[in-house]
C-alpha cells in the first residue's frame, strides 16, 4: 500500500499480484490490452498463468465461461466498452445466466480515459449490466478498497464485473477497511445533505464536502461501491439524517448511480435529489481533468448541487 495517489488499474494489478503469491486458483485472460488494463504487470511475472485472446472478446468470454466450468477461476481483462457492448450477448448467456464462475475486470470506465475519446470511454456500463441478473457490480473508491474487493472477487462465487480507472486517486478509507457486499460505507459525517460517489468521483466528493463545511454546510459522504446489489435499508437509514441528496458519477446520470439511488429512493424514501454526471451526452476527447471540469464532474459543481438540493428540501 501507498500514501501516493495511484490509479486503480494499478491498485488492482498490484493486488492479483499478491494474491497470486497466495493461491494458484485462478488465471488471467486478456484480449489486447496488456497496456491498457496494466495487466502485463502480472503476465511478464506469471505467464503461465495467462491466456492471450487477441482482439476477440466475445471468445475471450466465451473461453472464461468453459474454463469455469474446471474449478479455475477465470479473470477476464479488457476496456469497459468491449465486455458491456461488443460482448454482452456472450457475457449475458454465457456467464449470468448460468452464474458462472467468471470474473471481468476492466478499465477505461467513464470519461477518465482522456485522450482515447468517446468510443473507449465507458460512459454507460453501470446501466448497461445493471439490468443483467445475477452479476455483481463492483467499483471502488481508492486503494485500500480495490485490494480488499479483488480479494472478496476471487472468494466470491458467480459472475462479477469490477471496475478500475486511469487516473491517480488519493487514499479516502482508513487503513483497516473491510469490504462488505451491498453495503455503501460513510466516508464523512454530516447532517444537512448525503452526497452519494462512485468510483473516481468519491475523492471529488470528499472535498465538495470540505468546501461545503467551510460554509456551514454538514454533508455526509457515502462510497456506492457496490453498485449492486444494495444494502438498500442501511442507504436510507443513512438518508434520514439529513432528507436531501446528491449523487455524482463519471457516468451517463440516465442507467447510473443516479438513476439507482433515485429508484431506491422514490420507492422507500422520497426526498430531493439532485445528479452530478454526464447529463445524457458523449465527452470529446482531451485531457481527463479538463473534461472533469467542461461537464461538471467537480467538486465546485457537487457543492452547488448541494446548495439546491437543500434549497428544494427547506422549500418542501
Amino acid at each position: 500500500m501507498t500514501n501516493q495517489p495511484l490509479s486503480l488499474r494499478q491498485s488492482y494489478v498490484d493486488a492479483l499480484n499478491v494474491l497470486a503469491e497466495e493461491r494458484n486458483d485462478f488465471m488471467v485472460l486478456e484480449a489486447d490490452a496488456t497496456g491498457s488494463t496494466f495487466v502485463r504487470q502480472f503476465t511478464d511475472k506469471y505467464p503461465g498463468r495467462h491466456i492471450p485472446c487477441g482482439v476477440a472478446e466475445q471468445n475471450m468470454i466465451g473461453m472464461a465461461a468453459g474454463i469455469s466450468t474446471t474449478g479455475i477461476i477465470p479473470v477476464a481483462n479488457t476496456m469497459a466498452v468491449f465486455v458491456s457492448l461488443r460482448a454482452l450477448e456472450q457475457f449475458r448467456t454465457s456467464v449470468a445466466y448460468p452464474k458462472f464462475n467468471v470474473k471481468l475486470a476492466v478499465s477505461h470506465v467513464g470519461i477518465d480515459p482522456g485522450e482515447d475519446g468517446p468510443t473507449q470511454a465507458a460512459i454507460e456500463d453501470l446501466g448497461v449490466l445493471g439490468s443483467i441478473p445475477n452479476v455483481l457490480i463492483l467499483s471502488p473508491a481508492d486503494e485500500i478498497e480495490m485490494h480488499q474487493m479483488v480479494r472478496f472477487m476471487l472468494n466470491y462465487r458467480g459472475p462479477v464485473y469490477l471496475r478500475t480507472g486511469r487516473s491517480p486517486v488519493p487514499n479516502v478509507l482508513p487503513s483497516d477497511y473491510i469490504y462488505k457486499k451491498g453495503y455503501w460505507p460513510t466516508v464523512h459525517n454530516g447532517t444537512d445533505v448525503t452526497l452519494v460517489a462512485i468510483g473516481i468521483m468519491v475523492h471529488i466528493a470528499l472535498a465538495a464536502c470540505e468546501i461545503l463545511n467551510k460554509e456551514g454546510i454538514s454533508a455526509q459522504l457515502i462510497n456506492a461501491s457496490t453498485f449492486k446489489p444494495v444494502d438498500e435499508k442501511s442507504f436510507i437509514d443513512s438518508v434520514r439524517n439529513t432528507g436531501a441528496v446528491v449523487t455524482a458519477e463519471d457516468h451517463n446520470i440516465r442507467g447510473g448511480l443516479g438513476s439507482r439511488v433515485s429508484e431506491i429512493l422514490c420507492q422507500h424514501y422520497p426526498v430531493p435529489v439532485e445528479r452530478v454526471g454526464l447529463n445524457d451526452q458523449f465527452a470529446e476527447s482531451g485531457n481527463a481533468r479538463l473534461l472533469f471540469e467542461k461537464y461538471g464532474l467537480t467538486a465546485e459543481n457537487i457543492a452547488a448541487s448541494a446548495r439546491r438540493v437543500i434549497e428544494r428540501k427547506t422549500r418542501g
